[in-house]
Parts: structure tokens; sequence; C-alpha cells
């Protein structure tokens, strides 16, 4: 597919400036993935979005549909005792996404049973006791999230109005207003 595209971006790279930089960065793409490396091992989000601004992740041609570009999120889920310091199958998973991701993966170890019993107490010294039980300080869950949030490149924009406050995803970088489109169809 990627093969596809690049006639049409090589065309593109002649009359568009910014596609015109790109097109290293497709080409070199291209190659790894014909030496089987996965997009993500080859990009650098935090720079790609500097350059290109910080929607390029979902409107680049390219990167919006190679699966290989994605970022990818490892949950494992184990027995509440190996939370914290994991498991064999743990080890091996970590051993195993080191060695093919070196970028765009997150791995979070949990136990969905502990986070079930967990949302459910409302003390929260009783909370934090339950989890020191177990040698944590917090649920997995917001560990979780923050990581789906870093990997897609997304932070919040709140807003308060008089009956409720929000909380929108945006893309990380992006200023008030153009994060404001989100909410109000009228600005841009």
């Amino acid at each position: 597919m990627a093969t596809r595209k690049m006639p049409g971006l090589r065309k593109r790279a002649c009359a568009e400036p910014e596609a015109k930089k790109m097109l290293p960065l497709y080409e070199a793409w291209l190659k790894g993935l014909e030496e089987g490396v996965p997009v993500r091992n080859l990009l650098d989000v935090d720079k790609l979005m500097e350059t290109f601004g910080s929607r390029v992740m979902a409107t680049d041609p390219l990167l919006c549909v190679l699966i290989t570009a994605k970022p990818i999120l490892v949950m494992a889920n184990v027995r509440p005792e190996d939370v914290k310091s994991g498991n064999d199958y743990t080890e091996a998973l970590q051993r195993h996404v080191a060695q093919k991701c070196t970028r765009g993966v997150e791995l979070v170890v949990a136990s969905s049973i502990l986070e079930e019993e967990t949302s459910s107490l409302g003390d929260a010294d009783f909370l934090a006791e339950y989890l020191d039980s177990y040698g944590l300080t917090e649920p997995r869950l917001p560990r979780m999230m923050d990581s789906v949030k870093t990997l897609l490149g997304v932070s919040h924009y709140y807003t308060l109005g008089s009956n409720e406050a929000r909380a929108w995803f945006i893309q990380k970088g992006e200023k008030a207003p153009a994060a404001a489109r989100y909410i109000h169809s009228d600005f841009e």
C-alpha cells in the first residue's frame, strides 16, 4: 500500500514545499517496511510534530493509513500480587516488546481483579491502605490512561460552564483557539 502511494507523494512533493520536506521520511519508512521494520520504530513523533504541526499523525496521507505507524499499548493482566513486581510472563513480554518495538509502545502491568475491587472502594484512607498491601500507591487504570494519552499525543483542554466542567481531548501542542474548534464550530 505504501508503495502504491509513493508516486502520488513524489508528485505532490514537486508542487508542495511541505510534501517535499516529507519525501525523504516517506522513502526511509518505505525502506524500513521492505526490511520488516515497523514505521513506529523509525518515527520521532516529537520532532515530526514540531516540524510539521501537532496534527501530522492524523492528517499525513501516509501516516494516517499505515498500521505500523500507530502506537501500541500492551496491557498485561496479572494476579493482584504480581502487579508491582511482575512475574515470568511479564518479564518475557517486556523483553519481547523491547526487542521488537523500540518506539511507540507502552507496557502496563495491571490486575483486572484489583482494578475492579479498588473502583468500588469509596474511603480514600482504606483505598490507600488496600493498595499499600500490594505495594502500590495508586490503581493502574490512571497509569494506563496516561499511557494512552501519551501514545496518542493528546492532552486535555478544560472548559467550565455554569452547570458543568468538561475535559476535551486535543492534540498536544495545540493553542487554545485551535483547541476551541472542538467545542465551538464557529472558531477558526
